[in-house]
């Protein structure tokens, strides 16, 4: 992303361009990816270690009231299968809340991060 985006203004600028006006489904694509994720074979199976990277303001405007208890519910059955998440990018009030998120769900390994980093913290898989 660095190369990319030389600054955190670079990068703002580019998802304000690409940004759909109409809203931001963030909890249904987090749960869909992570339903996904989990329902893999290889995952599944127990010999696969999985980690979920995440590059959003984490800010769902979708007004969809059961997309967040589904979420919740996605995260829930991920922690229990050792999943490790990563979020970058989230938006400075939403930190707090998504580690206090992804804590209560039994996620382990997990990492939430405010800004562009050089080089960020990644979730262990231990």
């Amino acid at each position: 992303l660095r190369k990319d985006f030389p600054s955190a203004e670079s990068f703002r600028d580019f998802l304000l361009e690409k940004a759909d006006g109409g809203g931001s489904l963030v909890d249904q694509g987090v749960a869909n990816a992570i339903d996904y994720v989990s329902s893999h074979e290889r995952f599944t199976s127990g010999n696969t270690k999985s980690v979920t990277l995440i590059l959003s303001d984490m800010e769902d405007t979708g007004g969809d009231p059961g997309s967040e208890q589904k979420l919740n519910q996605s995260l829930a059955a991920y922690g229990r299968q050792n999943g490790s998440v990563g979020i970058y990018f989230c938006g400075q009030l939403g930190v707090a809340r998504w580690k206090d998120r992804l804590a209560q769900s039994g996620i382990r390994n997990y990492v939430v991060e405010s800004e562009i980093v050089g080089e960020p913290n990644l979730p262990s898989f231990e």
